[in-house]
């Protein structure tokens, strides 16, 4: 199903990808596919997880673009050429979760959070407005959860 992905505390502000990287912009209508994922069901160590595929994988000359993470970073990247694909399924599958940071005036629903599968406590988060995969630092960590923390939104 697509959705577009919204930030729990910069709420003009979107998850999409760019020149293959992760990034959290404001809408642009311009660019609305690169805002809209087809979040797809998998299973990873018996556990329900999804993936985040782009809409306009078609644009990429019939690639399976997926976001996966690299080096805690959150990139673009075709399924089907990856030296191996074992690794990339497992970077590629996050594990949805209650949102870190509730419901605020601002943004009343519940938000998700995604969970790396293979990295636990690990979170997509933006920082700088890039997305990473991070693990909060402690207690001091006051940014980590609603930087974490995304709320589904229909294509526009």
């Amino acid at each position: 199903m697509r959705h577009m992905l919204q930030s729990r505390n910069f709420p003009k502000f979107f998850m999409r990808h760019q020149n293959a990287e992760g990034e959290l912009n404001e809408f642009d209508p311009n660019f609305g596919q690169d805002f809209t994922f087809d979040l797809e069901q998998t299973q990873f160590d018996g556990k329900e997880g999804i993936r985040f595929r782009a809409i306009n994988s078609p644009f990429f000359d019939g690639k399976e673009m997926y976001l996966r993470h690299k080096n805690f970073r959150i990139l673009l990247e075709d399924q089907k050429s990856s030296p191996d694909p074992v690794l990339f399924l497992k970077d590629s599958t996050f594990f949805p979760r209650l949102g870190l940071k509730g419901p605020t005036p601002e943004s009343p629903e519940d938000g998700l959070s995604f969970e790396a599968s293979n990295f636990p406590e690990h979170f997509i988060r933006h920082v700088n407005f890039h997305l990473f995969i991070g693990k909060k630092a402690g207690p001091d960590d006051h940014n980590f959860n609603p930087d974490a923390t995304w709320i589904k939104r229909p294509p526009k």
